[in-house]
């Protein structure tokens, strides 16, 4: 049996990347020639992401950079917060929007690039004394009502509101500061609520 013997040798180039990071994507392939032009991966720091948001120009006046925002990736998924960055000067001639870029921290990698989001910003804020979650309202006999805990369970109380948003409302009577109310489940105790009434009414 003859043996063929090779003058070539092989050898092991060691690859460093300037950064830590995730590699995000692969051009590396066994056996394949690549240029020294040419990207072998490509790797991002993920433990913070920039979310772009494009501003209606309606909505411009109102957005300015340093102002807080909220990001969500979707419902009952976890809300970020961030800064606005950058706030762009050119408003695009197809959209008639004007980018405006936060930077969020992303220490569980749960943001990954390329997902769409859902973004809130602070435009202005106003201390108010006393507010409640939209959760907690009830619409009881074309009333805004809360329930209220005592000693007999909860019983609904109307209460007047103020300024609103789409998470709070401001309370300016009917509710008094310290007192124990349902900020969640409301709806199921209006059904209950609503079911006894009805129970009551057929019974009679």
């Amino acid at each position: 049996m003859a043996v063929m013997e090779s003058n070539e040798s092989l050898s092991n180039y060691e690859i460093k990347a300037p950064i830590s990071g995730t590699i995000i994507e692969r051009h590396a392939h066994v056996g394949e020639l690549h240029q020294d032009a040419e990207p072998l991966f490509v790797i991002a720091d993920l433990s913070t992401v920039w979310v772009d948001l494009r501003i209606y120009q309606k909505d411009l006046p109102h957005v300015r950079k340093g102002q807080m925002v909220s990001i969500s990736t979707g419902v009952n998924q976890p809300e970020y917060q961030g800064t606005i960055s950058y706030l762009g000067p050119v408003v695009s001639e197809d959209t008639r929007t004007a980018l405006a870029r936060v930077v969020v921290k992303n220490a569980e990698n749960l943001l990954r690039p390329g997902t769409f989001v859902t973004a809130r910003v602070t435009v202005d804020e106003t201390e108010v004394p006393l507010v409640v979650p939209q959760s907690a309202i009830q619409t009881i006999e074309d009333k805004a009502s809360i329930f209220v805990h005592t000693d007999e369970g909860f019983r609904p109380v109307t209460i007047t509101t103020g300024r609103t948003t789409t998470e709070q409302a401001e309370v300016l009577a009917g509710l008094q500061t310290g007192q124990r109310y349902a900020a969640k489940g409301a709806f199921t105790l209006k059904a209950q609520m609503s079911k006894a009434s009805f129970g009551d009414g057929h019974n009679h």
